[in-house]
């Protein structure tokens, strides 16, 4: 799971069990709910911890403040992790379907690159050969508003005939590859690929 995804549904988690002790803490101070009268073994902890929070008012202000900062942060996270069309990482130029020359340059959009995380280049030959490897290519360089570049990429070897298919693929990886390595799988991690043809 993406790191942002998996700390903005931790913070979200916090956030409702925030506000779920708060409202039960409520309902005990004004003697809708009885914590001495229920006996399923499973609510005893969070009654337990509402009934405090009833009898407190410094502790009523510290669980409502932390369900705030954890709503605030689980917002902010999970909007990082699905941004307004979902995609994490896309491939702008090439695009689908392109003929393209041996040496190109790959644009890409991308979000927010975490700390430990790698945006990483590859172009397999004959995508439904399963025998063929991805090929690392240059790391890309930030540009601007998200946008990366890659350069040069080598879609394949010098004598590779006209037509020959490719996939070019950027994916945000937590595995650090060093220049010139080969792959038999793309990374784990976000990923977008484009199907281009050599010219």
């Amino acid at each position: 799971m993406d790191l942002t995804l998996a700390l903005g549904l931790a913070s979200l988690v916090v956030a409702v069990l925030g506000v779920c002790i708060e409202v039960t803490a409520l309902l005990i101070r004004i003697d809708v709910v009885d914590p001495k009268r229920i006996h399923f073994r499973p609510l005893s902890a969070p009654l337990r911890a509402a009934e405090r929070v009833a009898r407190s008012q410094w502790l009523q202000g510290l669980v409502a403040g932390l369900a705030v900062a954890a709503i605030t942060a689980s917002a902010s996270f999970l909007l990082q992790a699905f941004d307004t069309d979902g995609i994490a990482v896309r491939i702008i130029s090439p695009s689908e379907g392109d003929v393209v020359p041996r040496e190109i340059s790959v644009e890409i959009e991308a979000r927010l690159i975490e700390q430990e995380e790698f945006l990483v280049v590859f172009v397999r030959p004959l995508p439904g050969d399963p025998n063929q490897d991805y090929f690392l290519q240059q790391f890309p360089q930030p540009i601007e508003n998200g946008r990366w570049d890659s350069r040069p990429v080598y879609v394949g070897a010098p004598d590779d005939q006209s037509g020959t298919p490719f996939n070019v693929c950027a994916v945000i990886t937590r595995t650090q590859f060093q220049g010139g390595e080969r792959s038999r799988m793309l990374p784990a991690g976000p990923s977008d690929c484009v199907w281009v043809t050599r010219e």
